[in-house]
């Protein structure tokens, strides 16, 4: 008997444990295009693309989410390994580019600000393991909307949920 996935959610979840990864600050770096590792499953290779919604997430109490942007590409090789703060070394499962500009003047929505809702409660991040689970994880419509409702009062202008989402080639328009 086949087990039934379920239907492509509207976002996804990068998970960033920042004990083990240190080599990133998601709140503060100013890098608008963050390569991320993926685990290695079907969310990936059959329903994750390019132009998908994307919530980067920090795990922990005091954790919540650091940056909304979309996928740029995915890479479907396995990538190398890497090696966390404790000198584990980890491999890769998928890598991809992510579109992900950090919040304006190193702010974050805090999961203080979401984890008593309704909508969290039932997401794949409020769940015991996601300290350590790969990404992608399932953001829900009624999870994406809080989110989205509180980013919106930190000022940030996201993209209208109809509006293309696609990476230029050039940045630079020299007909302009």
């Amino acid at each position: 008997m086949t087990k039934e996935r379920p239907p492509k959610p509207p976002a996804w979840a990068l998970t960033h444990n920042r004990e083990l990864w240190t080599h990133f600050d998601p709140i503060f770096d100013p890098s608008i295009v963050v390569d991320w590792s993926l685990a290695r499953n079907y969310r990936v290779t059959e329903q994750m693309q390019p132009g998908d919604r994307v919530i980067f997430w920090m795990t922990g109490d005091d954790g919540g989410v650091a940056r909304i942007g979309f996928v740029i590409s995915l890479d479907l090789k396995t990538v190398d390994s890497w090696t966390d703060a404790n000198g584990k070394e980890h491999k890769n499962g998928y890598g991809g580019l992510f579109f992900l500009p950090p919040f304006p003047q190193g702010t974050y929505i805090a999961r203080s600000a979401i984890e008593e809702t309704a909508a969290f409660k039932a997401s794949e991040l409020c769940k015991p393991g996601v300290r350590s689970s790969a990404p992608p994880l399932r953001v829900e419509q009624g999870l994406l909307d809080v989110i989205l409702g509180l980013a919106g009062e930190l000022g940030e202008s996201l993209w209208p949920s109809d509006s293309p989402r696609a990476f230029p080639d050039a940045l630079d328009d020299p007909e302009d």
